[in-house]
């Protein structure tokens, strides 16, 4: 049996042993994070504290099977005994602490248990401890892809998020005081003179700036604990999926392959913009349109409406050549950083044999042509900012031309009102001025999802197998005679 100090199992020792072995076991489970491994264990210590042996036993198992489901175990069931047909089988017990049972021996009528300390062989199994198979009903949750892994992870780092939409939901709503009040002071407070009602207004909206701005700083400082998090665990998962894939799999190039693998952070960066870009900030440019129809008129609203549609026209248009020129530069890019880690790799050989002048044209080459590309995006997405300011300032001026007139020749607007629609035509054009922008975030996010989809595609060392069997015991009475052996496209790396 386990052998255990008087304290009883260490459940943090536990924790990272069961985490190491079940990767070890069967490549194809997901692994921890660090943080997530000591959450698992303070888990299993809390459960393990319950004074109720039932209750310390249940909450043992909850603690197991979330852990089960996150390395991506889809069932878990419990049984009181292991069972031969569905092992390696995981076991816990407030008392026994954890193990897992690898095999049963017939002659000897035991079954062969591994444990934090060691190998044990067991004719009698404890009953406190609980089991369940950590073979059968696996799924492999990266199987969709580069796309499917960031969803999950975007999934599990939800709540931060959800905060940081209401929060810029909020902020847009603060927004439409500062023309509200604009329209109160000329229309009211001037022609009556009101200086109560001037200091009331301007407080109120004073109050409606500072929280704008607080909740701007509490915004930014969780969405800067929320991207590190989210940073941790997409390189986690990607450094894992890397450390699976089989060495045949392996491309030529480990230099363009590090380069696709680095890419995650435009894709991280892109995910979180957008969802604000279609979520808030385009739908809001709606409700500032019908503010704007409800205060100065259809008229009034139609110059505003036109000009988001140019602007949105605008931004299509350079989409196609904002993607294709930003495919080159990523591919330029990753070349670049692949010669280098050959040159650096082969250094010794390249002085041998002379060939530095081949390794300098090359580099020079993917330098002007990732510096080229780079200058177009540059261009046609400074161009097209351009070109969106200037269509917000023609608004404003057509806009307050028109509203002018109305105003002259009708009593159906007024000059506070003409004011505050000035103020929110610029809220209704704000999106489209950033499109250029997001287009450019688009392009990299995208090729750099299809770099790092590429790798997941590749197979990893358990590729099409059912049930990976658990070495019980490794004797090493293995010998070799003229075997040889490559990896496909490689020289031998091994002759006997």
């Amino acid at each position: 049996m386990t052998d255990l100090t008087s304290n009883g199992p260490d459940w943090s020792q536990s924790a990272r042993w069961l985490c190491r072995r079940l990767s070890m076991i069967d490549g194809r489970l997901n692994t921890l994070t660090p943080q997530e491994v000591v959450l698992f264990g303070s888990e299993l210590q809390t459960g393990a504290d319950n004074d109720h042996p039932v209750n310390s036993a249940s909450a043992l198992m909850v603690s197991i099977g979330n852990f089960l489901r996150k390395i991506g175990l889809s069932k878990v069931n419990w049984y009181s005994k292991p069972r031969a047909h569905s092992l390696p089988m995981l076991g816990v017990g407030p008392v026994s602490g954890l193990c897992i049972v690898h095999g049963r021996l017939p002659e000897q009528n035991c079954w062969v248990v591994e444990t934090p300390q060691g190998r044990n062989e067991w004719t009698t199994v404890p009953g406190d401890i609980s089991f369940c198979s950590v073979a059968l009903g696996w799924r492999e949750q990266l199987q969709s892809g580069a796309l499917g892994m960031l969803f999950d992870v975007l999934r599990k780092h939800n709540q931060p998020f959800v905060f940081f939409m209401l929060s810029t939901l909020f902020i847009n709503l603060l927004a439409v005081f500062t023309s509200l009040y604009s329209m109160q002071v000329y229309d009211r407070v001037i022609p009556s003179h009101g200086v109560e009602t001037l200091i009331v207004l301007t407080i109120g909206v004073g109050i409606s700036i500072v929280f704008e701005l607080l909740l701007k700083f509490l915004r930014s400082l969780i969405m800067e604990r929320v991207v590190q998090e989210v940073d941790t665990d997409l390189s986690h998962r990607i450094f894992e999926r890397l450390l699976k894939i089989r060495m045949d799999q392996f491309p030529a190039s480990v230099g363009t392959l590090a380069s696709q693998l680095r890419m995650y952070e435009s894709v991280r960066a892109f995910a979180y913009s957008a969802s604000s870009y279609l979520m808030v900030d385009t739908p809001f440019a709606f409700i500032f349109l019908a503010l704007i129809w409800a205060i100065g008129g259809p008229l009034v609203a139609a110059v505003p409406a036109i000009f988001f549609l140019l602007a949105f026209g605008l931004g299509m248009t350079i989409k196609k050549q904002t993607e294709n020129h930003t495919r080159k530069s990523q591919a330029a890019a990753n070349r670049k950083l692949g010669l280098l880690v050959e040159t650096v790799n082969n250094a010794e050989s390249i002085k041998s044999h002379g060939t530095r002048w081949h390794f300098q044209n090359r580099w020079n080459a993917l330098t002007a042509q990732n510096v080229t590309e780079d200058r177009r995006v540059r261009h046609i997405t400074e161009s097209s900012m351009y070109y969106a300011a200037a269509l917000q300032q023609i608004s404003y001026v057509l806009m307050v031309a028109s509203g002018a007139y109305i105003a002259a020749t009708s009593s159906s607007l007024t000059a506070g009102g003409l004011i505050a629609c000035s103020i929110l035509s610029g809220r209704v054009l704000q999106p489209v001025t950033m499109l250029p922008s997001m287009l450019a975030q688009w392009a990299n996010a995208k090729f750099a999802l299809i770099g790092i989809d590429s790798i997941f595609k590749l197979q990893t060392d358990h590729h099409d197998t059912e049930s990976p069997l658990p070495l019980v015991e490794l004797k090493g009475h293995v010998t070799f005679e003229k075997v040889i052996f490559a990896y496909p496209g490689q020289m031998h790396g091994l002759q006997i």
